[in-house]
């Protein structure tokens, strides 16, 4: 598993989940799933990106809000869904995949809490400077 580079805004950097070289999936999953969608989809969603990145959490809840679990959506009008958590390292964004309206969302969810589970087993979060040290 490696980490793609989609954005890198002042407040966040956007990076998606890459399986290129794994043996049970191939490809980049959101990336693959933005290049299937058309152009306004596409401007859509890459829009709301780059504002999570620059400017913070999208607070409109019919374009970005949390699914379950620490996973989060960036949605379009028509209903062109991607997911995405915040992984515990400072100023990162992972996108996982995408779905589009009418597909259950309970699997999709479920998929990105698993994605999200083997990106922090691949890349575990920096641990917290300044805990408390027992004597």
């Amino acid at each position: 598993m490696r980490r793609r580079l989609i954005y890198e805004g002042h407040l966040f950097r956007v990076d998606a989940i890459d399986f290129t070289d794994e043996r049970h999936e191939s490809g980049c999953p959101a990336v693959d799933f933005m290049a299937s969608l058309d152009p306004s989809d596409q401007k859509t969603l890459t829009h709301l990106i780059s504002c999570h990145a620059e400017k913070g959490r999208v607070s409109n809840d019919r374009k970005s809000k949390e699914l379950r679990n620490g996973i989060f959506e960036f949605k379009t009008d028509v209903g062109a869904r991607l997911l995405w958590f915040y992984p515990g390292e400072r100023r990162l964004t992972i996108l996982t995949h995408g779905m589009k309206k009418g597909e259950e969302e309970d699997p999709h969810i479920d998929r990105a809490i698993r994605y999200r589970d083997a990106y922090l087993a691949a890349f575990p979060p920096p641990k917290q400077p300044g805990g408390k040290k027992r004597r």
